[in-house]
């Protein structure tokens, strides 16, 4: 069953990857224009990997594209998921690397918000600075909820992180764009008390 079950999550692995980027490659002109550049073509050859299911071979040539040309995002993305569908060792790491990831825009927010809860085993290993950078990414309206969970973990903790002082704060402006005081009040005097002055 762990033996189909890997397969599935393959399966859906390659429909999402193929679909997001369904204008980025096509494997006919790669095959015909040998000037298309080094770094599509070994892109292009993760994709065919991936669909005949070769996952840890197509990481080999993810990873010498990474370190050729550089790593962005979507490629960071599709380490994840490559390594997701056979973990290893190294999988904590790339998980971690996609999170202290700053996101640009609103789809890459939703994407690290979807790895922060498809890894709950992994939260606490994460080191405290980039768990109070990732509140305070998630710090906006929409996941606001899950900043503040973020927060109310870390500030349990036997010694408060002089940084959560400043995702304190963020919440605090936060929650008086939204009009509630008593949450405001409560942040804002967290991040006045915290060791390090935010005052």
């Amino acid at each position: 069953m762990a033996h189909i079950g890997g397969f599935v999550s393959g399966g859906a692995l390659i429909l999402g990857a193929l679909y997001f980027n369904r204008d980025i490659f096509n494997a006919t002109y790669l095959d015909e224009d040998q000037s298309v550049d080094p770094k599509k073509q070994q892109l292009a050859e993760v994709y065919r990997l991936m669909e005949k299911y070769r996952f840890r071979a197509a990481l080999k040539v993810l990873n010498t594209c990474i370190d050729e040309h550089g790593s962005n995002f979507e490629l960071q993305k599709l380490k994840y998921h490559l390594m997701k569908a056979r973990p290893d060792r190294n999988f904590p790491d790339t998980v971690f690397s996609l999170l202290r990831h700053r996101p640009a825009d609103e789809r890459e927010l939703n994407e690290l918000l979807r790895v922060w809860h498809e890894n709950p085993e992994l939260r606490d290993k994460l080191d405290v600075d980039s768990q109070v950078r990732l509140a305070l990414n998630f710090a906006t309206p929409a996941p606001l909820k899950l900043a503040e969970s973020i927060f109310d973990s870390l500030s349990v903790q036997p010694a408060n992180h002089h940084s959560l002082g400043v995702l304190a704060r963020k919440l605090a402006l936060c929650f008086e764009s939204l009009g509630n005081r008593p949450k405001q009040k409560t942040y804002s005097d967290f991040a006045a008390d915290t060791v390090g002055g935010l005052r």
